[in-house]
């Protein structure tokens, strides 16, 4: 067991490293897209067998046309302060739609018994997912000199985050195993998930933070990422050492609870896994689950670190 579940962590790994090191622009929403609605539909799914009333194929809909609105409409972090007013407008006007929709969605259905549960939770999906996961737009348009483009450069930083989330699951769940079969373990949250450990929990940050450590080097020594980031054509670049250990760090632990808000969900539904077509590790809400957050906490950190320099 321990070993197909590493083989497959590593695959899924090695699977987000090659899209986001290769693929076009288009292609790289397209799987966005594509992973976004699996991950939803899965949740939407969890739902149904609490035994929720919820619209699947309006709030994937919904996810889908935020996504995409992300894509062409949002401009790119470079260019963000001389188009402020233009997104500024467009994004909470989006928003409002997407909840006004779901919500006149959920008045037209007649068989919606819990009409506050029904309308809740298929926001929820729609907020958990597509809105967190289109994240991952902003972070490879950081510098792109127009919407609906994407530049080698700021793919790498959703390479770096993919990474070093993913291998910290994997060495968490490593770890954790190992130490359960020889030495016992301490369950960190046993309410929530039994099985995961301190143990796990710091062999994940090791490998974690040993694999953003490892990414942020390769990035200053061949200038990988955005000019100004890890590495700098004149001046200081924008984060040294101690911070890619703090943003590494930052990754595994929000990587870590998204890890855990996923449990709490199927153990809401009382299912172990959202699916099962991926050996050793379920459906792809699992292979996403630690992901959620951290686009969105790379985003910001980066423009944190910027306003305090």
């Amino acid at each position: 067991m321990i070993g197909r579940r590493v083989i497959a962590g590593i695959l899924v790994a090695i699977f987000f490293a090659t899209m986001l090191a290769l693929a076009c622009s288009p292609l790289l929403l397209l799987m966005l897209l594509a992973l976004s609605s699996a991950a939803l539909y899965e949740f939407y799914a969890l739902a149904l067998h609490a035994g929720y009333r919820v619209y699947k194929t309006f709030g994937i809909f919904c996810g889908v046309c935020w996504i995409l609105c992300e894509y062409f409409f949002l401009p790119p972090f470079a260019l963000m302060e001389s188009q402020t007013s233009h997104y500024a407008l467009w994004s909470p006007l989006a928003l409002f739609v997407i909840f006004f929709a779901i919500m006149m969605r959920t008045m037209f259905d007649r068989d919606a018994k819990r009409a506050m549960e029904s309308g809740a939770i298929t926001f929820l999906g729609f907020l958990y997912l597509p809105l967190m996961l289109s994240y991952y737009v902003r972070v490879a348009q950081w510098e792109a000199p127009a919407g609906h483009a994407t530049t080698r450069a700021a793919v790498f930083m959703a390479f770096f985050l993919s990474i070093v989330v993913k291998m910290s699951d994997t060495g968490a769940f490593a770890v954790g195993t190992i130490c359960s079969r020889t030495t016992g373990i301490h369950p960190m949250f046993p309410r929530i998930s039994p099985k995961k450990s301190w143990e796990g929990l710091a062999g994940g940050i090791a490998v974690g933070v040993g694999t953003g450590m490892a990414l942020f080097f390769l990035a200053r020594r061949f200038a990988w990422g955005p000019d100004g980031i890890f590495w700098a054509s004149s001046g200081a670049p924008l984060i040294g050492t101690i911070g890619a250990l703090a943003l590494s760090l930052l990754l595994v632990a929000v990587g870590v609870f998204g890890d855990l808000i996923e449990s709490m969900l199927k153990r809401a539904a009382s299912i172990k896994d959202s699916a099962r077509f991926i050996p050793g590790i379920g459906g792809l809400l699992d292979v996403v689950d630690s992901l959620v957050f951290a686009p969105i906490a790379l985003y910001f950190a980066i423009q944190v670190a910027a306003a305090l320099r």
